[in-house]
């Protein structure tokens, strides 16, 4: 499994070892895994990479903040993210079944969802994280609620700061599709908006 599940085509090796090596009432651990997303607040983050560049040691560099934006948002960013990040609820985004999904069927990902915002606050993008079943009812789980992992979250960051209230719903569609010149890579888009 990779970071977002999807990374690296890792998951597509669980689905080739149960191809090749599982025997008829086998059974398989990881069973199921879940992909979650939470709008993120992430202001450190954000000013780290990006605002920054406004005082550079007294100096104006604002001129840089397009190319700062372009490497933020051209790939997710793997980071630990502390639970009072997430300021909407938490939205499933894909469920599989593990002892019967096909590579196929992991190519290409894309949903519409509707978060409700949990309070006043900016958000800078979309935190990912996942759940796998490991057969004895307890997941593992890499929810920000959940002890860090080595998988962390991923962030899909948007490239700027963007206020909203409590209870307001904010519209997102992400789009997951393996790259067709590179299979262990996924292009993400993430569209905001109707």
């Amino acid at each position: 499994m990779g970071f977002y599940l999807l990374h690296e085509s890792m998951l597509d090796s669980v689905v080739l070892s149960r191809d090749k090596f599982l025997k008829p009432g086998g059974i398989m651990v990881p069973s199921q895994a879940k992909i979650f997303l939470s709008l993120v607040s992430v202001p450190n983050l954000y000013h780290e990479r990006v605002s920054f560049w406004d005082n550079v040691c007294g100096y104006d560099m604002s001129s840089l903040k397009s190319m700062a934006i372009m490497k933020l948002i051209g790939s997710p960013t793997c980071d630990v993210v502390k639970p009072e990040n997430l300021i909407s609820d938490v939205a499933e985004y894909a469920a599989f079944d593990l002892t019967t999904v096909t590579s196929s069927e992991l190519a290409h990902l894309e949903r519409k969802i509707v978060f409700t915002v949990a309070r006043d606050s900016s958000f800078h993008g979309i935190c990912c994280f996942f759940d796998v079943g490991m057969g004895n009812g307890d997941p593992l789980s890499t929810s920000p609620h959940a002890p860090a992992t080595h998988w962390k979250q991923s962030l899909f960051m948007l490239g700027g700061e963007y206020q909203v209230k409590a209870s307001e719903k904010v519209e997102a569609t992400v789009e997951m599709r393996r790259a067709a010149d590179n299979p262990r890579q996924y292009a993400i888009a993430v569209s905001m908006g109707s």
